[in-house]
C-alpha cells in the first residue's frame, strides 16, 4: 500500500539548515564523498550558491528531513558558467524562457527510506507547484546508474555525461511538464498531476522545439548501443580473459543493456573517484582506461570488456580506485539492484551472469 507523505516547504533558516545537514549526512557520510564543493566538514553542512535563491522542499520534520529536493531558478547570477554549459542553457532557452525553466537539484532520500513511495510524493508535490507557477521545463542531473529511475518519471537524457568539478560524473536530463503523451507512455506518476492541474491541453511548443536536441542525442545512443552490443556480439565473447557476457544469449545481452546507460567519455575524464560509495558498475565498451589504486599506487590498464567498480557494485564498499579515460571511449553504467532483479527474473541466463561476475571478481582479487 502506497503511503502519502506530507511535503513541506522550508520557510525558516532552521529548516533550511536542517536540509543542508541532511545533504551532508547522505553525501559526505553515507556516500563518503569528501570532495564536494560547498561541503563544510566542521559545521557538517553541504550547500551551494544557488541555495540562497532556491525553494527547498522536504518530507519529515523541520529538524529531521527524510527526503528533500531543491528547486532553483536558472536566470540567476548564482548559476555558475560550468552548470550553464553542462545543461546547455542557451539551447534550452530557445524552447522556453529561462523564467519558465527550473533546475531540480539535490534530490535525496534517507537510506532507510530507499524503495519507498517518498520520492513519488515529493516529485508530485513539486511538479504540481511548478505547473501552477507556469514552469514549462524541469532540468536536473544524476549519476549514470540513476538515468533509468528518472526516465520512469518522464525525464529524458539529452546530452552526454560530464565529469563536473566537485560533483562527479553526471548526466543531464529534462522533463517537459506538459508533455501528456510521454508521461502517459512511460506510466509516470506525474501524469495524474498534470491531469489534475488542467494543463494537459496546453500547447506542446516546448516539446516540439526540444525534439531535435533529444532526438539527436538518443540517435547517437542507439547507434553506439547497437554497434557495441549487438553487431559486435562475436567480438564480445572471443577473448582470453573472462567477460561479463560470456555464453550469454543475444536476447539476454539486449535485455541487460536496456538497463544500462551508455556514456561517451573523453580522454582525461574521470569515471569514478576514490572514496565514492555507489552501486553503479561500469562495463567498458570501447576505448582504454586506467585505474589507480589508492592504497598501493599501482595502475591497472583497462580495455573493452573489463569492468570498473565490480567489487563496490557487489559489496557497497567505498571505491578504492580512481578511474580515468585514457582515450575516447564508451562505458555502460549498470545499477546493482536493477541487475540483480533481472537475474532473479531470468534464472537461467542469470546464473551464467553470476558465474561470469564471480570469475571477474576472482581475477581482480588475484591481481
Amino acid at each position: 500500500m502506497n503511503t502519502v507523505h506530507q511535503v513541506r516547504i522550508a520557510e525558516s533558516d532552521e529548516e533550511r539548515e536542517s536540509i543542508f545537514r541532511f545533504r551532508y549526512r547522505v553525501f559526505a557520510e553515507h556516500l563518503a564523498r569528501k570532495d564536494l564543493d560547498g561541503a563544510d566538514h566542521e559545521a557538517r553542512i553541504l550547500s551551494d550558491k544557488l541555495d540562497a535563491v532556491s525553494t527547498h522542499y522536504y518530507v519529515g520534520t523541520s529538524g529531521q528531513p527524510t527526503a528533500a529536493l531543491t528547486m532553483s531558478p536558472l536566470g540567476s547570477s548564482a548559476t555558475s558558467s560550468e552548470l550553464a554549459e553542462f545543461l546547455d542553457l542557451p539551447r534550452l532557452a530557445e524552447a522556453a524562457p529561462l523564467a519558465q525553466i527550473t533546475f531540480a537539484n539535490w534530490l535525496l532520500v534517507d537510506p532507510s527510506q530507499a524503495g519507498s513511495a517518498i520520492v513519488t510524493s515529493l516529485m508530485a508535490a513539486v511538479s504540481a507547484k511548478a505547473l501552477g507557477d507556469g514552469t514549462e521545463l524541469l532540468v536536473t542531473l544524476c549519476r549514470p546508474g540513476l538515468v533509468n529511475f528518472y526516465e520512469r518519471l518522464g525525464f529524458e537524457q539529452y546530452r552526454h555525461a560530464t565529469d563536473l568539478k566537485g560533483i562527479g560524473l553526471r548526466c543531464p536530463l529534462l522533463l517537459v511538464l506538459r508533455d501528456e503523451a510521454r508521461l502517459r507512455a512511460v506510466h509516470s506518476p506525474l501524469y495524474r498531476v498534470l491531469r489534475r492541474s488542467g494543463g494537459a491541453a496546453s500547447s506542446l511548443t516546448v516539446r516540439l522545439r526540444l525534439e531535435p536536441l533529444i532526438d539527436m542525442f538518443q540517435a547517437t545512443q542507439i547507434l553506439i548501443t547497437d554497434e557495441l552490443w549487438v553487431d559486435s556480439a562475436v567480438k564480445l565473447i572471443e577473448r582470453a580473459r573472462p567477460r561479463l557476457f560470456d555464453d550469454m544469449p543475444e536476447d539476454g545481452i539486449r535485455q541487460i543493456m536496456k538497463l544500462a546507460s551508455v556514456i561517451s567519455c573523453k580522454a582525461g575524464q574521470t569515471v569514478t573517484s576514490v572514496g565514492e560509495t555507489s552501486d553503479d558498475m561500469f562495463l567498458i565498451a570501447a576505448g582504454s582506461f586506467s585505474a589507480v589504486d589508492a592504497a598501493t599506487g599501482l595502475t591497472r590498464h583497462l580495455v573493452e570488456g573489463d569492468l570498473i567498480g565490480e567489487i563496490e557494485h557487489l559489496s557497497g564498499l567505498p571505491r578504492s580506485e580512481t578511474v580515468l579515460c585514457s582515450s575516447g571511449g564508451h562505458v555502460a553504467a549498470i545499477k546493482a539492484d536493477a541487475l540483480f532483479r533481472w537475474m532473479q527474473q531470468n534464472p537461467e541466463p542469470g546464473v551464467t551472469l553470476a558465474i561470469n561476475l564471480a570469475r571477474l571478481l576472482a581475477g581482480r582479487v588475484a591481481r
